[in-house]
């Protein structure tokens, strides 16, 4: 019987030594390991241009009709052969341009009801080249615009308008060059885009220029079906012609 009560105390040492080893494993051990949690980083930006401390400038307002903002947007996937590049564009902007002496002084504040979105404005594809030359039927076009709009892209119903507020304005070399910040449904990026400033006899200044953006810049991710074999290219390509009268400050 000794032989037994000797392996059976053998067991109980092996299994407190066992468990003390477990113990100081996931009590001390494994928490100094294993990465901890950091603080969210807080990110300071440059304050957007306040309008409401603009003094001793020329205010023009944007003439929506005369103005105008397009974007391409490609066609991708395997099956891409079955869809087609789209322009959407829009006359429905409003805002200002504070013009001050010093051009560091001065403003963009401009917005962009989503529904003023148009799809392939015939005029616009006629002019637009090879990569737009299929003809998108009715139905193409509409459902196009209603996947645009939906929750899953812009969710006009829930944030009906992009806002557009400059953040820095440069003069280098004869060109101008605009830090942009652009908020579209929650999310908010800054960009910097060279622009062409022209102010015409009539008072009117003229804005334009061209970039290239993509879905993920603006916080977005472009439609997608058949596991990817039908989708939107990310890339965005974006003209803008802005025309503004002056008015009184």
């Amino acid at each position: 019987m000794k032989p037994k009560i000797a392996l059976r105390r053998s067991i109980k040492i092996r299994h407190s030594a066992a468990s003390y080893a477990c113990y100081l494993l996931f009590t001390f051990i494994l928490p100094a390991c294993t990465p901890q949690p950091h603080a969210p980083t807080k990110v300071v930006r440059t304050p957007a241009f306040n309008s409401e401390e603009f003094r001793d400038g020329k205010v023009y307002k944007l003439i929506p009709a005369e103005s105008e903002l397009q974007i391409r947007v490609y066609r991708g996937g395997v099956l891409a052969r079955l869809g087609h590049n789209h322009i959407v564009s829009s006359r429905g902007i409003f805002g200002k341009i504070y013009r001050h002496a010093s051009i560091e002084k001065s403003g963009i504040v401009l917005t962009l009801p989503v529904e003023s979105f148009v799809v392939d404005d015939d005029l616009l594809r006629a002019n637009a080249g090879a990569e737009f030359d299929s003809t998108p039927s009715a139905s193409d076009i509409a459902d196009t615009r209603k996947n645009m709009l939906s929750a899953a892209l812009l969710d006009a119903g829930i944030y009906p308008y992009i806002k557009m507020r400059s953040v820095k304005i440069n003069e280098r070399n004869g060109s101008v060059e605009v830090q942009i910040r652009i908020s579209v449904k929650s999310h908010s990026q800054d960009f910097n885009i060279n622009v062409e400033v022209q102010e015409k006899i009539d008072e009117t200044l003229v804005i334009s220029g061209n970039t290239k953006l993509s879905h993920a810049d603006l916080g977005l991710t472009p439609f997608s079906i058949l596991g990817g074999a039908i989708a939107v290219k990310e890339e965005l390509d974006i003209d803008f012609r802005f025309i503004a009268l002056q008015i009184a400050n």
